[in-house]
């Protein structure tokens, strides 16, 4: 057998046939390959030298300039081979004459140039058989498969930009395929929005983002699983009709209208269409050890739709049940009803110290065997730390009581601290989740949580009327939600109970406690001013204060969804060092919130009055006040902080010393104005505070990041919001002060004639939604 035939495999080297401007090549240089680079295309190549110099002249990285050809020898006499340069889309550049008429048949054009012939034979003889092979030179891909058939070693793994047009020449390419040895195959799109493979470094942590045009993750770490050809070939059927009805030479694609068409499919469908596909192959010769795949990940737009539609339903399961509580309880029951699950609520949301939220971070970038053991260091705290809490409150029930100055209190103390317990550890259900990227499956706990907690509870008030049967229903529900987290959990991570590592977990308690600490200020500091309220008026007072610091919980529901799913984005954003991108992509977030949030601002401003008595009956109007207050607060919650905090460390602990000093500031004028100040300089109080910070935190963030003037483009979206709502509102104003009382007097003569009744709730809901529909119709259709 000849020499060339014998030529060694080097474990060590990849070829990146089709090097375009360095997609490719800049990932597997971080992964610490050695790199045999082709491109044809002049400008290209040029491109990439100056982009790689370093690597380049450390002998990481070689350059081979030309277009791989069939038979080198057979190019025009200058030694040179036509190559089509498409002046649109580079990408599509190509010795083929098929993807020239191609590219003319998509509209763009070709400018036809000399390029450099490289035998692909002697390049391999050259540099040696590499570990793995991509190639994707546009049509030409098989030369090089061809070029393989001369030598006895072969790569490990290939990957090559599959036919797209005849299915023939696709069964070409695995008969190809399997002659050179492969045995293996995937059909993977080339669709890697938020995979973010881990890259060796010296320091911390280091993570890839895919650049437009990559190829994406290769040889194990690829999307799907291994299929023979015939498993291969079925995945191909389904492809080519989608290429049949909106590829390349399809009836839609040739035309102009056609292709606008398709643009406007692939905006609904959030995804391209359709697509581009590489096949990859391993080689029979391998026996790979097992590695989890990439977890594939929706966009971002999409994970925070179902969040966000998950939340909605929740709200629609759950929004009746307030309404009940109130038209069922006296005023003093309500009051310690809120007063109870306000402990509740802060405990279960401090306790955990953040550990519940790294989940954010292990989960998304440790190995399979790590993130089981993760999971269940989050389990045990929480246990531990909900025990903790349960047992002080039987021991102690009258630290509750002594804050709220109410013997019922200290009579339920001990079933709170029950409740504690319990939802402390059920309620990481959703969280993890959502950590493992899968908003679909968080969806589904989401709304099955709200709905068995509108069952159960809206069955306590019915049926007993007091807030002692609210506190078994919410034991009920989170037993229940225990074991379907316990479930889930045991599925996901196979064994997570058997890898628990003293030093990891002090290692993931030293990441999420500076995150946690900051959670309890900020808890604190949204929450603390209702303990004052709590200590100085009566239960009644509270009930009136607790309701007109009501949130919208669809506003609330938006920014936690797109808040949720940015933080592990941002994450590997600035472990890949793109700040314009983080840029880019908090300003999309702040538009997409200010598109819900001003709107909804002006329209409440507005209607406060009725809305406040419309949900609450009027024996709850002084809550308006209150609630126009803590409306403030509604248009400065587009601002995106949070994420990018927690990507930045020294960000963290400077957020944590302002957050610090706010609280004290806010604490200090509570404790001294609490004889003077009523329900109104309280809530004034606590939004000025928050404020105050997130101005301070805005301006830490706008500086880190290096936001400059050249940014504001960014946000003029948000600005157009905000005219044409402050527009749109005034003439609201003007329409809703000359036609409330009428609508409200027909609202409540339906109510009477439908119904049959003379309730006074039953006719503040039914004309205060006659009122709050046509107001929010006009403003709509004003904006």
């Amino acid at each position: 057998m000849s020499k060339l035939l014998q030529t060694p495999k080097d474990p060590n080297l990849i070829f990146d046939v089709g090097l375009h401007r360095g997609q490719d090549t800049s990932f597997y240089l971080k992964k610490g390959y050695r790199v045999v680079a082709f491109e044809a295309a002049p400008e290209n190549a040029a491109f990439c030298r100056e982009r790689f110099a370093e690597e380049i002249a450390d002998g990481r990285l070689t350059i081979v300039e030309g277009a791989i050809t069939e038979d080198p020898a057979a190019g025009e006499p200058d030694g040179k081979v036509r190559f089509y340069r498409n002046e649109d889309h580079s990408l599509w550049g190509s010795t083929s004459d098929d993807w020239a008429v191609r590219n003319k048949v998509m509209g763009t054009t070709n400018e036809i140039i000399g390029v450099t012939a490289v035998d692909f034979g002697k390049c391999i003889e050259k540099y040696g058989v590499p570990y793995f092979l991509k190639a994707d030179i546009v049509g030409s891909e098989c030369i090089c498969l061809r070029a393989m058939l001369k030598f006895e070693n072969q790569p490990d793994y290939i990957s090559i930009r599959s036919e797209k047009v005849i299915f023939e020449r696709l069964g070409e390419e695995f008969d190809l395929l399997e002659q050179l040895g492969y045995d293996k195959f995937k059909a993977v799109k080339q669709d890697f929005d938020g995979i973010t493979p881990e890259v060796p470094s010296d320091g911390e942590r280091q993570f890839h983002v895919f650049e437009e045009g990559a190829s994406g993750p290769f040889a194990e770490e690829s999307r799907g699983d291994w299929k023979d050809r015939s498993g291969a070939i079925k995945d191909y059927r389904s492809v080519f009709v989608k290429y049949w009805l909106f590829g390349d030479y399809s009836y839609l694609i040739q035309t102009e209208k056609g292709r606008r068409f398709i643009t406007f499919l692939e905006r609904i469908v959030r995804r391209s269409l359709p697509g581009w596909y590489d096949t990859h192959a391993r080689h029979k010769s391998v026996t790979p050890e097992p590695k989890a795949a990439p977890v594939p990940t929706e966009s971002l737009r999409q994970q925070s739709a179902w969040l966000l539609a998950a939340k909605v339903i929740g709200f629609a399961l759950s929004f009746m049940l307030p309404l009940l509580i109130v038209r069922s309880l006296t005023q003093e029951a309500v009051g310690h009803y809120r007063e109870a699950f306000q402990v509740i609520m802060n405990a279960a949301t401090i306790l955990p110290l953040g550990v519940s939220m790294s989940a954010y971070y292990y989960l998304a970038r440790e190995t399979p065997e790590r993130r089981g053991t993760a999971v269940f260091n989050i389990l045990v705290f929480n246990f531990v730390m909900g025990g903790l809490a349960c047992l002080t409150l039987n021991l102690f029930p009258q630290l509750i009581g002594d804050v709220f100055r109410s013997d019922e209190l200290t009579r339920l103390a001990p079933k709170i601290g029950i409740v504690i317990w319990i939802w402390m550890f059920s309620t990481f259900l959703e969280t993890i989740a959502i950590a493992n990227q899968e908003a679909r499956v968080a969806t589904f706990f989401i709304v099955g949580a709200q709905l068995s907690k509108t069952l159960l509870m809206g069955g306590a008030v019915l049926m007993f009327g007091t807030v002692e049967a609210f506190i078994y229903a919410a034991m009920i529900q989170g037993v229940i939600q225990t074991f379907i987290l316990l479930g889930y959990i045991r599925s996901r991570f196979p064994g997570y109970w058997r890898g628990f590592q003293a030093r990891f977990f002090r290692e993931q308690l030293v990441y999420a406690l500076p995150f946690g600490l900051a959670a309890i200020l900020w808890i604190a500091q949204n929450d603390i001013h209702n303990y004052f309220v709590g200590y100085k008026f009566t239960s009644a007072e509270f009930a009136i204060y607790a309701y007109g610091c009501f949130e919208i919980p669809l506003m609330t529901m938006l920014a936690e969804s797109v808040t949720s799913v940015l933080i592990p984005r941002m994450n590997a954003l600035q472990q890949a060092g793109d700040r314009n991108e983080m840029i880019r992509l908090t300003a999309r977030a702040m538009q997409k919130l200010a598109f819900f949030y001003f709107p909804i601002y002006v329209f409440l401003m507005i209607t406060a009055n009725t809305f406040i008595i419309t949900l609450f009956t009027k024996e709850y109007q002084a809550s308006a006040s209150v609630f126009i207050i803590n409306l403030t607060l509604l248009p400065f919650s587009i601002l995106i902080t949070d994420p990018i905090v927690r990507s930045f460390k020294e960000l963290g602990r400077l957020f944590l010393l302002v957050r610090v000093v706010v609280l004290t500031l806010m604490i200090g004028v509570l404790y001294y104005g609490l004889g003077y100040f009523g329900l109104t300089g309280m809530i004034a109080v606590a939004v000025g505070a928050i404020l105050l910070e997130r101005a301070i935190t805005e301006t830490m963030v706008v500086r880190k990041l290096g936001v400059g003037l050249q940014h504001l483009p960014l946000l003029k979206n948000v600005a157009k919001t905000a005219a044409v709502s402050l527009l749109a509102g005034a003439v609201t104003y003007v329409v809703y002060s000359n036609v409330k009382v009428y609508l409200l007097g027909v609202g409540e003569h339906f109510a009477e004639e439908a119904f049959s009744t003379h309730s006074l709730g039953a006719l503040n809901f039914v004309g205060g939604s006659l009122v709050l529909l046509s107001r929010r119709a006009f403003l709509s259709r004003s904006i």
